[in-house]
This record gives C-alpha cells, sequence and structure tokens, in this order.
C-alpha cells in the first residue's frame, strides 16, 4: 500500500507535464521559440525536483527534508534582485542569511 501511495504524485506529475508538452509542441498555437524552451527546461526541472523530493521523503527523515524545501523562497529572493533588480531591507537580508544557514547547517549534518 506505502509503494503505491508513494507513486501517486509522481504519476500526476507525469500526466500534468504530458500536457503541458502538449500544448506546447503540438498544438497550434503560436508561441516565440524562447518561450518553448524555456517552459521545456522549467518542466524537466520542475519533474527532477519533485523526483528528488520524493527520493528524499522515501529515504529519510521528513523534518529537514521539508525544512529545505521550504527554503526555495531564499532562491526567489535571491532572484528576484538578481532578475527584477528588487531591493531588500536589512531585515530581509538577514531572513534570506539565517535561513540560507539553516540549510546549511541541515545538509552538513
Amino acid at each position: 500500500q506505502r509503494n503505491l501511495n508513494s507513486l501517486v504524485p509522481a504519476a500526476i506529475m507525469i500526466i500534468v507535464s504530458v500536457i503541458v508538452a502538449y500544448f506546447l509542441f503540438l498544438s497550434k498555437i503560436p508561441l516565440p521559440q524562447n518561450t518553448l524552451l524555456m517552459a521545456g527546461a522549467f518542466v524537466l526541472l520542475a519533474m527532477t525536483g519533485f523526483a528528488f523530493l520524493l527520493i528524499a521523503v522515501n529515504s529519510g527523515k521528513i523534518a529537514p527534508v521539508t525544512a529545505i524545501v521550504s527554503a526555495s523562497s531564499v532562491m526567489v529572493a535571491v532572484l528576484s534582485v538578481v532578475v527584477l533588480r528588487d531591493t531588500l531591507t536589512l531585515r530581509e537580508i538577514s531572513g534570506i542569511l539565517l535561513a540560507f544557514l539553516g540549510v546549511l547547517i541541515l545538509a552538513f549534518k
């Protein structure tokens, strides 16, 4: 029963990826080439990340895995500064650094 339940999220991800791939690559909707490339890269990276998440959850403790996954907002904040030229306050930078250090502590425990 447990093995079957762990395959359900992967099956949902595959179904969604096939639907997205159909609309992006096989439908007659005209899209710029860089949009297709970025969408394909996003789907590939999302599927890879989801597979690693499933492997991590099935192989060990869930608490460190969820802490590391929750730290993805750190990456979003860093990318918003780099890509969108957002500015961060000292409090926001401190929070990002604390979250990053927490992930490092968990990773090298």
